[in-house]
């Protein structure tokens, strides 16, 4: 469990490079928060997340190789205990329900400016 004093460290996912420069300036604006590693598909994802460890994954779910869940899915087999935020333009039904039967939080992309709140709240939960 995070203390309120620790700065939460972010790993960022997502093939999109403007989605991945928005995103990063979005967490970067808060002190709570420290990006220490990005992907631009699901693959590099894992391969950030084992070199990182960051606290929390932030995931798209649409990405080159593996997607979103199934890049959460072989982080949190590596690690049960670590966070993961599917961050997605495409969150269906049937992808938030996926996603929540793997304990991953979600998050519309529309809704980017939650989401340094977002990701503070899951580190800490």
């Amino acid at each position: 469990m995070m203390t309120l004093q620790d700065t939460v460290r972010v790993l960022i996912a997502d093939d999109n490079f403007d989605m991945r420069l928005l995103v990063r300036a979005t967490l970067g604006g808060d002190a709570r928060l420290d990006v220490v590693a990005e992907a631009e598909d699901g693959t590099m994802a894992v391969d950030a997340f084992r070199s990182a460890r960051p606290d929390v994954s932030v995931l798209d779910y649409r990405m080159p190789g593996l997607d979103g869940l199934e890049a959460a899915t072989q982080i949190l087999a590596e690690d049960p205990d670590t966070k993961v935020l599917l961050f997605s333009a495409y969150l269906t039904p049937e992808i938030t329900e996926a996603a929540g039967a793997l304990g991953l939080r979600c998050l519309r992309k529309d809704l980017f400016m939650e989401l340094p709140a977002a990701v503070v709240e899951l580190a800490r939960s």
